[in-house]
């Protein structure tokens, strides 16, 4: 690696997020890193020679989530599990090809990208999502959720966005495992604690392969120049 990429990665490993042991969370926002995109199209292009570069493009922030996301796998993996020239695959239903080290799951919201990996839960999910339109909540809520609404200091949107993304995040968690696609009244928020930013859901789909309908997870909420993101992870337990 030369040293204009080793200055890049040193900036970036600021954004490692400890909310889980045993977990490598990675959030990489696009105001951050897409200056250095030519850079990383340039040092990912051996392992993904059909990609191409364009800044023209109509797909622009498509495809250079593309590039952040795989780049950024290819560090991280090389960093944390020694694992050099990573490739990030996925099969044909677009879940992803795991390595045979640990788990991955990967989310991206308008640029912005989040990166969870580990060698310990036999699933792990994770979700960066922005506040969601109350109009919404028929769709996204079971009724025992509506109890987090009308929350003196966090809006009803955000929580909305919260319990959305989390559900996201389970949903990646189980897919490897289900192997089929969840609705989000197949999962309910139960407890949701603003101080620890620990959230616990219960789910209603059963599996050979699920030990318990309880599953835990942390969220946190990030304030960008322009926006506000949720970012929630959720791991199943062994």
């Amino acid at each position: 690696m030369n040293q204009i990429h080793t200055n890049i990665f040193n900036d970036i490993k600021k954004y490692r997020i400890f909310l889980q042991e045993n977990i490598c969370l990675y959030y990489l926002p696009y105001s951050a890193s897409h200056s250095y995109l030519e850079s990383m199209y340039r040092e990912i292009i051996d392992l993904y020679p059909n990609l191409e570069y364009n800044t023209s493009s109509k797909i622009k922030l498509k495809q250079d989530e593309f590039i952040l996301s795989r780049w950024l796998y290819n560090q991280v993996m090389k960093t944390e599990f020694n694992r050099k020239d990573s490739i990030l695959e996925k099969n044909q239903d677009s879940s992803l090809v795991f390595p045979d080290c640990c788990r991955v799951s990967l989310s991206h919201k308008k640029g912005d990208v989040l990166l969870g990996i580990s060698s310990t839960y036999p699933g792990v999910g994770v979700d960066i999502e922005r506040e969601v339109k109350t109009s919404l909540s028929d769709r996204i809520l079971t009724q025992d959720e509506y109890v987090f609404f009308n929350n003196n200091s966090i809006s009803d949107e955000l929580i909305l966005g919260l319990i959305f993304s989390f559900k996201e995040s389970i949903f990646k968690a189980f897919y490897p495992i289900v192997k089929k696609m969840l609705y989000f009244k197949e999962a309910s928020v139960i407890d949701l604690d603003y101080k620890t930013h620990n959230i616990v859901a219960r789910i209603f789909f059963d599996h050979p392969g699920i030990k318990e309908d309880i599953v835990r997870g942390k969220y946190l909420v990030i304030k960008e120049n322009s926006h506000t993101n949720i970012i929630t992870v959720a791991w199943i337990e062994n």
